[in-house]
């Protein structure tokens, strides 16, 4: 990479700040990785993931759009689209309230007995974590 961070500032009272950065075509300064404008903060994570036991939290922890409702569900449940039980622009988002929402529809707290094939997620229904 040809881009190096020279210098951040921040105020206070701004969410964001200025970089100085500076760029070579005819060098690779390498990655510049993980960035804080705090300079105990970045020799704490150096350290941290320096450690040969660490595991980033991104291989532990995916977001909510790793995992989506898809158009086979929506085919086979119309009345959720029909009767908006899901948010408008994100029927096909898996977000933390679709337990409540699409409960007894698509989601069981007990596997039916019907022949087909289910999965178990693990969520939030009714303020309590588990499994449907």
């Amino acid at each position: 990479m040809s881009l190096k961070a020279i210098q951040f500032s921040q105020e206070r009272t701004s969410r964001g700040g200025v970089i100085i950065s500076y760029r070579d075509l005819d060098k690779d300064f390498g990655k510049i990785g993980l960035f804080t404008g705090n300079p105990i903060l970045s020799e704490i994570a150096c350290k941290v993931s320096s450690n040969s036991q660490f595991i980033s939290l991104g291989k532990k922890v995916y977001s909510q759009v790793t995992y989506k409702f898809t158009e086979l569900m929506h085919n086979e449940h119309p009345n959720i689209k029909k009767e908006s039980l899901l948010s408008k622009g994100n029927e096909y988002l898996l977000a933390s309230n679709v337990f409540n929402k699409l409960q007894n529809i698509v989601f069981f707290e007990t596997r039916p007995d019907d022949g087909d094939e289910y999965v178990r997620i693990y969520g939030i229904a009714n303020y309590s974590r588990k499994y449907m």
